[in-house]
């Protein structure tokens, strides 16, 4: 079969040491895990073996997930900050960044403080997780990172301008890096989600809307964070994925 670009058959015979080791000894590390579809995606992996670390400013929130999880026999730490998982760890095997918020209204509302607080967030917060966790990857030849997208950033959307343009980028970013990471033995991958049920849809702790909410779109029309999360795992993490490494993966609803 011919390669789609120098270095792929090469790639693939390095990631495909990454999917013989046992889920139990794997490590995820996961921003924006007191909430939504982190906290869903930690119980997921928890439940498949996997020792998690929910990075969360809601540093409370993330502690007692992690406790929920500790007590239905998973292995679960939380950190406001975490810079201390692959000293005590040996290893990250999973990054996924996934801590986000909107500020919902039309863009002739906004205000800077709404731009600078969404793209520090939803792309700072990417490049900053990507920065610290991807040279430990690549020294270890191995690993997966999934940066948490939107149907937001493929699809154009109203009353959502600053939280489109950030997932928009994050795609970019995403495409870019899987690009250069393949090399190295390091999968990359952007989750798309649709309308989601999670604090976003009320603006969250950190974010604001700036429109009355529909109700119809709050809840009529969205998936549980819990609905896709098994879904997620298995398409991104697993089988799926062992050679077509996808790319994009959308789930849910789209906006």
């Amino acid at each position: 079969m011919a390669s789609w670009f120098p270095g792929q058959a090469a790639s693939w015979q390095l990631t495909m040491v990454d999917f013989a080791l046992p889920m139990a000894t794997k490590t995820a590390l996961i921003t924006g895990g007191a909430s939504g579809i982190g906290r869903a995606l930690a119980e997921e992996l928890a439940e498949q073996g996997v020792e998690v670390v929910l990075a969360d400013r809601q540093s409370e929130l993330a502690e007692e997930v992690a406790h929920a999880i500790r007590q239905a026999g998973g292995k679960a730490t939380a950190r406001e900050l975490d810079d201390e998982t692959v000293a005590r760890t040996g290893r990250i095997d999973y990054l996924f960044n996934n801590a986000g918020i909107g500020v919902g209204g039309d863009i002739a509302g906004y205000t800077l403080a709404d731009w600078d607080d969404v793209f520090d967030v939803n792309l700072r917060g990417v490049a900053y997780g990507v920065q610290a966790v991807y040279p430990v990857m690549r020294a270890q030849r191995s690993g997966h990172i999934i940066n948490t997208a939107s149907m937001a950033g493929l699809l154009p959307t109203g009353e959502a301008g600053s939280y489109a343009a950030s997932k928009h980028a994050v795609v970019g970013l995403s495409k870019v890096l899987r690009v250069e990471a393949r090399e190295h033995g390091v999968r990359v991958s952007a989750l798309c989600p649709g309308v989601i049920r999670t604090p976003i849809m009320t603006a969250g702790k950190y974010g604001r809307m700036n429109l009355a909410p529909d109700a119809d779109t709050a809840q009529g029309r969205t998936q549980r964070s819990d609905h896709h999360r098994a879904l997620v795992v298995e398409a991104v993490l697993v089988r799926r994925t062992a050679f077509a490494q996808a790319e994009l993966v959308a789930v849910g609803e789209d906006i």
